[in-house]
């Protein structure tokens, strides 16, 4: 894209116009449709109660340097690129002071994540909006930031074989990776281990199938040898 789409026909010379930085394009004259969603989620949003003021889309979204999810594809990326954008505020005094209202202090983010275990290794795997956007749809990701009262914090949500990553986090990868080899979220599996979430049924059949065995066995093992006893014991009573 030109500088100019944005930035107006101010950018188009060097040196820029004096005025060139003000005359800037707002984001809905490209994405209005998605503009338009979007604002009615923010509003419901926990940022919209008391900074609805100071939130813009680049308060989130640097237009320089933020790649679709689509395009960068891998999950790991994905997950860096967005948790920056959450972590830069709520893990900084500075940043966090910059746009809360005043003399509100920044939470201590380690500390009300303590139920989370392996907090940090989580940030590391998965986008802070898996929990704290609204999971009913799994298909979109939703800009209704929830607080943590409303945030998921049921672990089977993505620990088990309908895991919401998914269809949320996973769901730019190939749609033939799905079931590779015979394992249910096979993409997840190529990047990740989540327990639970990847599974293979065949293999869960079989393991099945050898611990019923077992049992029969053993149950079977113990029947003979009682029947064994008990025929011994009557040839030695006659």
């Amino acid at each position: 894209m030109a500088c100019s789409k944005c930035h107006g026909d101010g950018y188009d010379d060097h040196p820029h116009a004096p005025k060139a930085k003000e005359d800037l394009a707002e984001c809905q004259d490209c994405h209005a449709r998605k503009a338009m969603r979007i604002e009615r989620q923010f509003d419901k949003s926990v940022h919209a109660e008391n900074l609805s003021d100071r939130f813009t889309c680049a308060t989130c979204h640097d237009p320089h340097v933020m790649t679709l999810a689509a395009k960068l594809g891998d999950p790991h990326k994905i997950v860096a690129q967005d948790n920056k954008i959450c972590l830069d505020c709520h893990d900084s005094d500075i940043a966090f002071a910059k746009m809360a209202p005043e003399k509100k202090k920044r939470p201590a983010i380690d500390d009300i994540h303590d139920w989370l275990p392996n907090t940090r290794l989580h940030w590391k795997a998965v986008r802070c909006i898996e929990c704290h956007t609204p999971t009913d749809d799994k298909l979109s990701l939703s800009h209704e930031i929830q607080n943590k009262d409303k945030a998921e914090k049921k672990c089977a949500t993505c620990h088990s074989a309908n895991s919401s990553l998914n269809a949320r986090l996973y769901r730019h990868l190939a749609k033939e990776e799905q079931h590779k080899y015979g394992f249910l979220n096979s993409v997840i599996l190529s990047n990740s281990y989540v327990v639970g979430a990847t599974r293979n049924p065949t293999l869960d059949m079989i393991l099945i199938g050898l611990f019923a065995a077992t049992v029969v066995g053993v149950v079977g093992h113990g029947l003979v040898r009682a029947l064994m006893n008990s025929l011994r014991r009557r040839k030695n009573h006659d």
